[in-house]
């Protein structure tokens, strides 16, 4: 699961700003310079957003294995490194944790991508940057059962959250929003995304997080 779990499951459990920002490299002949980033464009950033409202639209269902398979594979092999045999265990923890949270009271009521606002060009490799990164900000209600109070009651929660969105740019031209994968905003830091994308700065700031909270619903 992402970085922690879905954006629209995670109660159990953080102006526009397109980076251009170059980066030093060490090559066979000391450091170079990785040219400049251009800005993510508008169509770029949509894609994006309608892309995460399809795939946690899939989750208000209760479609698990479509969320765990919608994970970006890069990020699938970091998050199960050390803890599962192969991607397959991994994603069948992933669901039945899923499982669980709804089993033990969790229900999913409704969840919207908004607007993304923050956007990267990543995977830097000879020639340009060969994949785009999305931060699209959602909001997710959702209730779950409070069992430490008697009578246990029904909280109902908003939660605002974010997912990334990662896209090589030909996978984008040739398949549409099919291209997108994930990662889950909820809890992730900087240097957790940078084992992804070595390049990206170190300064949170500079990366563009949205912000994250929960509120409790009436």
């Amino acid at each position: 699961m992402t970085g922690g779990g879905w954006d629209v499951i995670e109660s159990n459990m953080k102006v526009l700003l397109l980076i251009v920002f170059p980066l030093p490299l060490f090559g066979q002949g000391g450091i170079i310079q990785v040219p400049p980033k251009q800005p993510v464009p508008q169509e770029v950033m949509l894609s994006a957003q309608k892309a995460t409202q399809t795939l946690i639209n899939k989750s208000v269902r209760g479609d698990y294995r479509a969320l765990v398979e919608k994970e970006n594979p890069g990020w699938s092999k970091i998050a199960s490194r050390g803890r599962f045999p192969d991607i397959k265990s991994y994603q069948a923890h992933s669901i039945q944790l899923l499982k669980k949270m709804v089993a033990e009271g969790f229900i999913f009521q409704a969840a919207v991508a908004q607007e993304a606002m923050v956007g990267h060009e990543v995977n830097y490799k000879s020639g340009g940057y060969k994949d785009w990164m999305v931060f699209v900000p959602t909001v997710n209600d959702y209730a779950v059962m409070d069992r430490e109070v008697q009578p246990a009651r029904l909280r109902k929660l908003r939660s605002r959250r974010f997912q990334i969105a990662i896209a090589s740019k030909a996978a984008l031209e040739a398949k549409g929003q099919e291209a997108w994968t994930f990662v889950s905003g909820a809890g992730i830091t900087g240097i957790q995304l940078r084992q992804l994308y070595p390049f990206l700065p170190k300064n949170e700031k500079l990366l563009g997080f949205p912000p994250i909270e929960t509120a409790e619903r009436k």
